[in-house]
């Protein structure tokens, strides 16, 4: 018989006390998102055969958004030695809900666990104890929101107009999830009074990232154009390698030669797994 079961707790008692004057954007920072881990002693470091198997999987959100969509496995044991009850896994956060990420709310963001009940049979005949190895999965979709000042300046000639000075080149630390957008690179065509923006969108997280979709980007209040450059259109399959990254380029016309400075804004929607390996001592 399967035996599941969530718990959720908000972390944020470290969070200082004058944390509400920050900005709602001070947590879209770094490369977190979720972190998986066994709970302390469940199961423990060894155990004895012909015993019950009890393994609670800790899912800790420590990006910057919130998830609503994920799966956690127990996989690799030997079935001649181990039975786990549930083979498909544990769909998480809990039904109706969102596994918070980091906020002023809630600055540790939120945990959430997954208890995955099985039995342990006897050891090989003969043998004191065995060691053996399994994996925790998961599998989850995230979202990333880049918001972030550039400099528009249509100028053909290298005049300082009392306005703004163009970036050509950003580099970017990261926007509080693991697969984030690193490196701006900003071209101007003058004659055709066209504004070209070339993101670098990178996996910087311990897993890997999968099919990635363009959701809006926005440079002011005007829509940009857009395109995975290797993709197709708005749409970006990665393969199963961590550090893979791609381009996204994007480009707008716009009028007036005076330059001035405004806001990029690129959100886009992504599928992630994580896999932590793990070991039990079994004794007899």
């Amino acid at each position: 018989m399967l035996t599941t079961f969530f718990l959720s707790s908000c972390g944020g008692s470290e969070v200082s006390s004058n944390i509400e004057s920050l900005d709602a954007n001070y947590f879209k920072t770094g490369y977190s998102g979720l972190e998986i881990s066994v709970e302390d002693n469940f199961p423990p470091d060894e155990m004895y055969d012909n015993s019950n198997l009890n393994i609670v999987v800790k899912l800790e959100n420590k990006g910057a958004y919130d998830l609503s969509s994920g799966l956690v496995q127990v996989l690799g044991f030997d079935s001649a030695y181990v039975i786990l009850y549930d083979q498909e896994g544990i769909e998480f956060p809990s039904e109706g809900y969102f596994l918070s990420g980091k906020s002023l709310e809630n600055a540790d963001g939120e945990t959430e666990r997954a208890s995955f009940s099985g039995y342990v049979n006897p050891i090989k005949e003969g043998a004191e104890k065995q060691v053996m190895k399994y994996y925790l999965k998961a599998s989850y979709d995230y979202t990333n929101e880049l918001v972030e000042d550039v400099c528009v300046d249509l100028s053909s000639y290298d005049v300082y107009d009392s306005g703004c000075e163009l970036d050509e080149r950003k580099k970017l630390n990261g926007q509080g999830g693991p697969l984030a957008i690193t490196e701006i690179e900003t071209y101007t065509n003058p004659s055709e009074n066209e504004i070209k923006f070339y993101l670098t969108v990178q996996n910087k997280g311990q897993g890997t990232a999968d099919k990635v979709t363009l959701i809006q980007a926005k440079l002011g209040n005007d829509e940009l154009d857009c395109e995975f450059r290797e993709g197709e259109g708005i749409i970006f399959d990665f393969d199963k390698d961590t550090g893979q990254s791609t381009e996204l380029e994007c480009s707008k016309r716009v009028s007036g030669t005076s330059s001035y400075e405004t806001t990029l804004y690129v959100e886009y929607f992504y599928s992630y797994d994580l896999l932590e390996q793990e070991r039990i001592t079994i004794k007899e």
